[in-house]
């Protein structure tokens, strides 16, 4: 493998980081802060395999709050943290404490390979430079790059203990599949009659997520304007409902 600039760079920056981590960690942790970093660490390393569950997804999903997303992405979630909870009586040089890890992370998921990834592009990029020219260099740079900004992404924050509420779930659910409907028509399903209240509680928070759209996004208060599921909100029902 030709060792380039790119590669060297990439590493002297992961060891920079991984020295602030290690100068920070030194200290005794509060309880809290702990926590903070497992949710922190769980939430960065799903995302390299492009699960899209945000920190505060994750901290509710921990906390065993209802989340709105993908079963298998929450299924993720769940496993790592099995996982990480039994990582303090693995070997990393045991072949069967590997094999329990995977069996921990694979739990309930269909295999890594029988899944489609919808971005990853630049993997498989790399992939093909790599062979084109006979160098994993390509690859090596790609896996430092990605490793480096989950590493980057990895701050700590305090996360939000409770982003996906109830009332998302229950408009979703009035839903059919390619139906739009105005607002009157959501009330009206739900049971609801405070407009306010539905604004604040319901329709903002679902539009936000991109789980709904306007049919008339251009025209925000159109009097004919009516809501319908995005592709993200379609998906999720399919799945919710299989």
């Amino acid at each position: 493998m030709t060792i380039t600039p790119t590669i060297l760079n990439l590493v002297e920056h992961i060891g920079e980081t991984l020295g602030r981590w290690s100068i920070s960690t030194d200290n005794e942790l509060s309880p809290k802060l702990r926590r903070i970093n497992r949710i922190r660490t769980i939430q960065a390393s799903l995302a390299i395999e492009n699960n899209s569950l945000s920190v505060e997804q994750v901290t509710a999903v921990i906390d065993g709050k209802r989340v709105l997303g993908l079963p298998r992405e929450i299924q993720e979630v769940r496993n790592a943290l099995n996982a990480y909870e039994h990582l303090p009586q693995w070997q990393p040089t045991d072949i069967n404490d590997l094999l329990s890890a995977h069996g921990l992370l694979m739990a309930g998921l269909l295999d890594v390979e029988t899944v489609i990834r919808e971005q990853q592009d630049g993997y498989y990029q790399a992939l093909a430079d790599a062979d084109q020219m006979a160098d994993s260099a390509p690859f090596v740079s790609f896996m430092l790059q990605a490793l480096l900004t989950a590493m980057s992404e990895t701050t700590l924050t305090d996360p939000v203990s409770d982003p996906v509420s109830d009332p998302v779930n229950l408009l979703l659910a009035v839903f059919q599949t390619d139906e739009a409907l105005k607002i009157g028509d959501l009330l009206e399903r739900l049971g609801l009659q405070h407009r306010p209240t539905f604004r604040k509680n319901y329709l903002r928070p679902a539009l936000e997520g991109g789980w709904i759209e306007m049919t008339q996004p251009q025209s925000p208060n159109s009097p004919v304007q009516k809501y319908r599921l995005s592709g993200k909100g379609k998906k999720w029902e399919r799945l919710s409902l299989s």
